[in-house]
């Protein structure tokens, strides 16, 4: 199993996830986005120490940057993802193109949420 803690900075909500995030994980995962998604400030996801996400995290997080941009609160990624995430992406064939119409050009994982 992961780990998922908030650290909120100055302006920002930071998610931060660690290790292996697997659908062991998923429930608490919704739980934090959700809790995001109703504070005034942005959401920032950190996945530099994330080692892989399942297919249930990683649908989590395309479904929250899709809510979130449809209520025009922002999100986005710190940074670039670590390799192992990249990797899980690969593995579950995630393509851009199938974003929705609104959401081309705010792929969290091609912009980083264009944050």
């Amino acid at each position: 199993m992961g780990r998922l803690f908030f650290e909120d900075s100055t302006g920002d909500r930071v998610l931060t996830a660690a290790g292996k995030l697997t659908i062991q994980d998923a429930s608490l995962l919704k739980d934090l986005l959700m809790d995001a998604y109703s504070s005034p400030k942005r959401l920032l996801v950190d996945l530099t120490n994330t080692e892989s996400l399942d297919l249930a995290c990683i649908q989590l997080l395309c479904s929250a940057n899709r809510t979130f941009r449809r209520a025009g609160k922002p999100m986005g990624l710190c940074a670039v993802p670590a390799g192992g995430v990249l990797r899980s992406l690969e593995d579950v064939a995630i393509d851009p193109a199938s974003c929705d119409a609104e959401l081309k050009g705010h792929c969290l994982w091609v912009t980083g949420g264009g944050r």
